[in-house]
């Protein structure tokens, strides 16, 4: 709920004979991964569990941007895997994700092709690590989600063939400069 006043109406129907009832409301906070706005930037980043899928939704705002941290206990290569389903009209959430330590960007990928899922292997230092989805010309509602996991190996041939178009997207790209 946003913060203010909230009302709440309870109406009863029929002919039910007056019954007691009680109304309890208590504040919690939102299980890890959970899509709580507002997460629009470092400073409201919602968190992350490894292993446990972050839902995200494009709210509107352009552009858009959905942050998240991740403390990270184990140092080490990660497996990042991003799902953005297929929209009605058959196309697919365009989005950049970034990798960042404070101020610093540590990995920058751009998530445009038509693909249902898409992986990424950061390797992330120990400590809040911060993930943030940036969204344009996007639709209103386009959902995603990612999962963050330590990868443990060997690389599937599908990781391995992954990992060489990255790089090669990569030297492409710094030849271009």
């Amino acid at each position: 709920l946003p913060a203010g006043v909230t009302w709440i109406q309870l109406t009863g129907y029929g002919r039910a004979p007056q019954t007691a009832w009680s109304l309890s409301v208590e504040a919690a906070p939102a299980p890890a991964g959970a899509d709580v706005e507002p997460n629009d930037s470092a400073a409201l980043a919602a968190p992350l569990a490894p292993g446990r899928p972050a839902a995200g939704q494009v709210s509107g705002t352009w552009p858009d941007e959905d942050w998240y941290r991740l403390d990270v206990s184990t140092p080490g290569p990660w497996r990042a895997l991003v799902r953005r389903p297929l929209l009605p009209d058959g196309s697919y959430v365009d989005f950049n994700f970034q990798v960042a330590v404070g101020n610093r960007t540590l990995y920058a990928y751009h998530v445009d092709m038509p693909r249902d899922a898409w992986v990424f292997y950061p390797v992330l230092p120990s400590g809040p690590v911060l993930f943030r989805a940036v969204f344009r010309g996007v639709r209103p509602g386009s959902k995603y989600e990612f999962t963050l996991t330590p990868f443990e190996g060997p690389a599937t041939p599908d990781e391995r063939t992954t990992a060489r178009a990255a790089i090669g997207r990569g030297v492409e790209w710094l030849m271009q400069k």
